[in-house]
């Protein structure tokens, strides 16, 4: 599968935007916060959402480029299933994130599936990705010290690689920002400095079961 880290970094060409500075090096938190209340709140609100719908705009600054790469679409979120995103510009991709395989279908149609299991850089960033979108701090730190800050309304969680595991040798942290069980922000700083943030707007969430009964992934990705 082209050029992919932690399930969708590098999905194809994107068109320029304005260059950005390159990311200072993050340094480990000396304190750590995850037992407040508001934390747990917001661990609640994600855990309540049976299925998320949002728009996102991805931004890449890479250290061999002179500008960064943008990126546009649409992400659902089930617990059940996984992440399906769609990037609609600058070209048409679909990517399914599952707890045992990516899989990717270009603009051509061509499906590219790539298991989880057995490679520890994939496997850790899935894992915590699909643990922070369905509210499962356990699945968190067992590779990552987590540092809430904020409130319930304006919360910012920075999840930092444990040493000598497996996320330490790719990420220096991953930075999530949003509102109640809404995330609005995800930056991931990789350990040679290059980043991808991604903004999430326009969500739309169903508290309600039935709606992961209606909704289903393109069988052409679900499919063995």
């Amino acid at each position: 599968m082209s050029c992919l880290w932690a399930g969708w970094l590098c999905a194809g060409p994107s068109r320029f935007v304005a260059a950005t500075d390159a990311p200072a090096p993050s340094t480990a938190p000396a304190a750590v916060d995850v037992s407040s209340s508001a934390f747990e709140t917001v661990c609640a609100d994600l855990r309540a959402a049976s299925l998320v719908k949002a728009d996102f705009v991805e931004t890449k600054t890479l250290r061999i480029l002179s500008h960064p790469l943008e990126s546009k679409g649409t992400l659902w979120f089930s617990p059940t299933q996984g992440v399906y995103r769609v990037m609609q510009e600058p070209v048409h991709q679909e990517l399914l994130i599952s707890r045992t395989q990516l899989v990717q279908k270009d603009a051509q149609g061509t499906v590219q599936r790539m298991g989880v299991r057995g490679q520890p850089a994939a496997e850790v960033f899935v894992d915590v990705f699909l643990s922070f979108f369905a509210g499962d701090r356990r699945g968190w730190e067992k590779t990552f010290a987590a540092v809430f800050s904020g409130s319930v309304d304006d919360w910012k969680i920075e999840l930092i690689p444990r040493p000598k595991g497996p996320a330490a040798k790719a990420l220096r942290r991953i930075l999530l920002a949003g509102h109640g069980g809404l995330l609005d922000m995800m930056t991931l700083t990789e350990a040679n400095g290059d980043e991808t943030r991604t903004v999430y707007t326009h969500h739309q969430v169903s508290y309600a079961a039935t709606a992961v009964d209606s909704f289903h992934f393109p069988t052409e990705l679900t499919a063995p």
